[in-house]
């Protein structure tokens, strides 16, 4: 696939980034952060201490407890360095409209400003191209698992970038199709999801 090829053997610089968060609510928080390069240099990978308890349905998905972040920083301490190393960068997430928002709420939280001079790749989008589906747009009808995704930050950065390399090598697996609230619903009980 040449987005993956490109990516691959670009000159430029580009960052994987990949977060946990306390749920897909608008006031959810990030937990966790990883970002890694694709020479798989860990620049970040911290817990973070959110001001409000971790819910039980957000742990059944990362496995993060509140006696886990405790001793982590608040977002508020790593910021800055968050934003230095995305700064100016091509970031690759995998699900990159919702990483963007938390990353981008959690630094207005700390009084830093949004995100500028990055350039955003949604992973999940070249994917589902890989995949066989047309449509470059997002959604319900072409989401697919992370391959290799464990739902911790560090790791799935990692699946990020075997996947982009697999990609890039047309070695890549071809993932079934689902829809995001089918694979939540394994994890996530509907009757619990409501009451984030």
């Amino acid at each position: 696939m040449a987005w993956a090829r490109s990516l691959v053997t670009a000159p430029l610089e580009w960052v994987i980034v990949s977060i946990q968060t306390t749920g897909l609510r608008r006031a959810s928080e990030l937990i966790e952060i990883a970002i890694i390069t694709p020479e798989e240099a860990v620049l970040l990978d911290t817990l973070v201490r959110p001001a409000h308890c971790i819910p039980i349905y957000a742990t059944r998905i990362n496995g993060i407890t509140d006696r886990m972040v405790y001793d982590a920083p608040p977002f508020s301490q790593i910021a800055r360095q968050v934003s230095e190393l995305l700064f100016g960068k091509l970031i690759v997430a995998y699900a990159v409209n919702y990483t963007r928002a938390m990353i981008n709420r959690s630094l207005a939280a700390a009084r830093q400003p949004a995100l500028t001079r990055v350039d955003w790749q949604a992973a999940i989008t070249w994917y589902a191209r890989y995949c066989g589906d047309g449509s470059m747009r997002f959604g319900e009808a072409n989401w697919r698992p992370l391959p290799g995704n464990v739902n911790r930050a560090l790791d799935d950065s990692f699946a990020i970038l075997r996947l982009v390399q697999g990609m890039a090598a047309e070695t890549a697996p071809v993932g079934q199709r689902s829809s995001s609230r089918e694979y939540l619903n394994q994890a996530i009980p509907p009757h619990q999801e409501q009451h984030s």
